[in-house]
């Protein structure tokens, strides 16, 4: 027997389930009227499946069945509810139901398909659970990260892993030939031998450690377990588990070794080497080391003895410095100091230390050569050099000093004659202006460049007639006379810039530089000076073009922001941006964005500067913003990319759209509180009507009273269309609660519902229309009135056409058209031979973005729908 949990809110429903499932005798019903009080109580895994409504107070059926997988696992789930829409049922599928039942319609059928799933799903969770587990139980085997192995009693292999196969090389169709003694090393084969028959025996022998040899002949190393099955006191098979340890047992081998050689060589090296604690204290010392301080007994030194106790005082600040050095990460360099036998002797060592660990504590590596013979000579060279050269300066001297004094006299009289000509002639030919001057203005040089600056043909005839003065205009002498004195004062080499007045009364602007020289014997001035005139007006004419950009910029009403797109770093905002995000203007300018934090999304961001970048302007895109109190305020963002001064910038507008986001969300969630309160209700008057319909099913089944049977078909019949009233407003409630969206009209022609038997050929590809996301219920709707009123439809055709500005999409088949006297009362709520609800609501969907339908058709020959889209309501995308 199957048992069953049934959680629905409803009692009465619950008793009708309970009747009509224990009707055949193979359910176990069980029920609840709460979700939450279901979950309170660990019964739940007593129950082979659970039937569950949707919508039930304190938690729906979508969180029940979250709560039973997360809380009880794979359950058999079914979501057994009047809610019949297509989200409810992606929901209920994407979180793990087994089935989705919508109520309604005849309660015998229902129950008996809600019988049948029932079994469906507690058959097929079985059937799952044994290949779940039988699968896991070889993925586990077979991808272990050990060897794996199964033997029969004498020594055939029954099965390996994809590891064993892996490690030794050998495949399915070896294992056919070979024995569990074909894949022992030679050195392990003795061994093996004695220890298989105890297994077989059901011998525990412990770890068994032993050398595998792979098929190209590789040693594998490798130590585990095994054991017997023994059934009836007879050996089936072995089973062993065993890791490969090769790489340990190499390893181990190779460290074995290398500390054999490395203790060899430090051992007989001729160089000394020496460990010692960052203190100096001896940790360790080769034969060298002990020879260079005459010890022979250096082995006693270790720990003991100081280094520093062998190191001539005149070292060993050097030895201390090193010392530190070395413990500070600075090592690897060479060193020399006088040591100290043990005998009293003075030597000489070179050394080269590096920061080690030692016995897991911090020491230092030092290798010493003896270099006692070498700095001897050295000094000796040294001596001898010195004398030498003593002599062969004193003999040389006399004659080099009176030939170095011919030299340079010479040498100078040439410099100079080349000097002047080149001066000369980078003077007279140079770009710029240049000028020599007393200290008191007046000109004792000029070049020709100087003259043409002050309109001056004859240049020459200024030089000693004319003070610099005469040419400068009286609002910047004071700034010449101020330099002049700190030129003679040495203060010297800076770039000044003056207005002057030409020779022909012109006004002009020249930059200087000006540096004090020695001029015929006498303190003078340098000025070198350039034509800057035109370069002036242009950078004035730039500051007052941007004084009105910034009038503007600081001006606006809306808040801009100017960033370098180099390092993101804010160049100016205006006091729009201020006063919206509570900054000051020093709080800004410098820094990122990110390191004020307004972006309150780093993906948001990135998002913005990605879109600038591909497309370099960007239209009201919303980002959230953090301003300086910290509330998060919901941003739209205009930015273009700019170019000034040869630099990129990002402009951007920002509107603080935050308040009437807060009235958009409060609008849409009175909409979603209206249409809760609308679907709980229209809710539970279906269930009330299940309730009725169920109960009218179990009386007509009892009664055998034909009036009282007529009565129950009435009493049927208009709860059966109360029901229908009532589904309609399931659909009628979403009309007009979501934005109108540009939708493609061939997407929406309701082909996976036309009838075979029907051809529907539409023609609309590359037409938009700006509607109701409900537009797809339209043509279900035209499609379901040619199917049901049409009687002998074969052919629907879907067309468009101009007229005007306008666009007409036609809809029209071959069936027996409508009565003209009925052409307008068939968009009438409640007209027509079914529900009467279907093409009044085509016209309401319709009407939401100004689209009309008018029906004009011609009876006997089809219908024939003209649905009229204004301009700008569709766009031609292409064909």
């Amino acid at each position: 027997m199957i048992s069953v949990l049934y959680v629905d809110d409803e009692p009465d429903l619950l008793d009708i389930g309970r009747i009509f499932l224990e009707e055949s005798g193979e359910f176990r019903v069980g029920t609840s009227t709460s979700a939450l009080e279901a979950l309170d109580t660990s019964s739940v895994l007593l129950y082979d499946a659970i039937i569950s409504d949707y919508q039930m107070p304190g938690m729906d059926g979508i969180a029940f069945l979250k709560a039973v997988r997360e809380r009880f696992g794979n359950i058999p789930f079914i979501l057994f509810t009047g809610r019949g829409r297509e989200e409810v049922v992606i929901d209920a599928i994407n979180n793990g139901a087994d089935f989705y039942v919508q109520k309604g319609g005849d309660p015998q059928a229902q129950f008996a398909d809600l019988a049948h799933m029932i079994r469906q799903a507690v058959k097929m969770r079985q059937v799952q659970a044994y290949i779940a587990e039988q699968e896991q139980r070889y993925h586990d085997v077979q991808n272990a990260n050990d060897l794996i192995q199964s033997v029969d009693p004498a020594g055939h292999f029954l099965f390996v892993n994809k590891k064993w196969q892996d490690t030794l090389g050998y495949g399915e169709h070896d294992l056919e030939n070979l024995t569990i003694f074909d894949i022992i090393d030679d050195e392990s084969k003795e061994y093996c031998k004695n220890v298989f028959p105890r297994v077989i025996a059901g011998e525990n022998v412990g770890i068994i450690d032993v050398v595998f040899k792979a098929r190209n002949g590789k040693k594998v190393f490798v130590e585990g377990m095994t054991n017997c099955k023994i059934t009836d006191g007879k050996p089936q098979y072995t089973r062993g588990i065993f890791k490969d340890v090769t790489d340990r047992k190499i390893a181990e081998s190779a460290l074995r070794e290398s500390e054999e050689k490395f203790r060899t060589l430090v051992e007989y090296t001729l160089d000394g080497i020496l460990i010692l604690d960052p203190m100096g204290k001896i940790l360790f010392a080769n034969q060298a080391a002990g020879r260079l301080i005459g010890a022979e007994n250096y082995h006693e030194m270790f720990g003991i003895r100081n280094v520093l106790e062998f190191i001539a005082p005149e070292s060993q600040g050097d030895a201390v410095r090193d010392f530190t050095q070395v413990a500070k990460g600075i090592d690897g360099y060479l060193s020399r100091y006088k040591v100290i036998t043990t005998t009293d002797q003075e030597r000489w060592a070179e050394s080269i230390g590096k920061s080690i660990r030692f016995g897991d504590a911090p020491a230092i590596l030092v290798s010493l050569r003896d270099i006692t013979d070498r700095q001897r000579a050295e000094e000796e060279l040294i001596k001898k050099n010195e004398d030498l050269h003593a002599a062969y300066e004193e003999l040389t001297a006399t004659e080099e000093e009176l030939r170095e004094n011919y030299d340079e006299l010479s040498n100078h009289e040439r410099a100079l004659r080349a000097s002047e000509e080149k001066f000369r002639a980078l003077v007279e030919h140079s770009l710029d202006g240049i000028l020599i001057t007393d200290f008191t203005g007046n000109i004792l040089f000029a070049n020709r460049s100087a003259g043409l600056v002050v309109d001056i043909e004859d240049y020459l005839a200024v030089i000693g007639k004319r003070n610099v003065m005469e040419f400068v205009a009286p609002e910047s002498q004071a700034e010449v006379l101020r330099d002049f004195s700190k030129v003679a004062q040495g203060t010297d080499a800076y770039l000044v810039k003056y207005k002057l007045i030409t020779e022909k009364k012109r006004e002009i602007w020249v930059e200087c530089i000006g540096k004090k020289i020695t001029f015929g014997d006498s303190a003078a001035m340098l000025v070198s000076l350039r034509d800057v005139t035109e370069r002036t007006r242009a950078e004035a004419a730039l500051r007052e073009s941007e004084n009105k950009f910034a009038t503007v910029f600081r001006s606006s009403p809306v808040a801009l922001t100017l960033v370098s797109a180099t390092d993101g770093t804010f160049v100016d905002i205006n006091d729009s941006f201020i006063r919206s995000t509570g900054y000051s203007h020093e709080e800004v300018v410098g820094k990122t964005s990110e390191i004020l934090g307004i972006f309150a999304d780093k993906n948001e961001y990135e998002r913005l500067i990605s879109l600038l970048r591909d497309h370099r302007t960007i239209n009201g895109m919303e980002v959230k913003c953090r301003i300086k109190t910290g509330e998060i305020r919901t941003c739209l963002f205009s930015s273009s990319l700019i170019v000034m001064d040869g630099k990129i910038y990002i402009l951007s507008s920002v509107e603080d759209a935050t308040e009437r986001k807060r009235s958009e969300h409060a609008l849409r969630l009175a909409n979603r509180q209206l249409n809760l309160l609308t679907g709980i209700t229209r809710h539970d008057i279906l269930n009330k009507i299940s309730i009725i319909l169920g109960f009218i099913k179990v009386a007509e089944k009892k009664s055998s009273d034909p009036a009282v049977g007529e009565y129950l078909m009435k009493i049927k019949s208009t709860t059966t269309a109360i029901r229908s009233q009532i589904e309609f407003t399931r659909v009628y409630q979403d009309l007009g609660t979501n934005q109108p969206q540009w939708t493609g009209l061939d997407t929406v022609m309701p082909r996976t519902h036309v009838p075979a038997t029907i051809a529907l050929n539409a023609d609309v590809q590359g037409i938009e229309v700006f509607a109701d996301p409900m537009l797809e219920k339209v043509f279900f709707n035209l499609l379901d009135n040619s199917v049901r009123h049409g009687q002998r439809v074969t052919d629907i055709r879907v067309t468009s056409h101009h007229s005007g500005e306008d666009l007409v999409v036609v809809w029209e088949d071959n069936g027996i058209g409508i009565a003209a006297e009925e052409k307008e009362r068939i968009f009438e709520r409640g007209f027509g031979k079914n529900t009467g609800l279907g093409m009044f609501l085509v016209r309401e969907i319709l009407s939401l973005t100004g689209i009309t339908i008018v029906e004009t058709g011609e009876p006997g020959r089809g219908t024939r729908f003209e649905i009229r889209v204004p301009a700008g309501v569709y766009r031609i995308t292409g064909t």
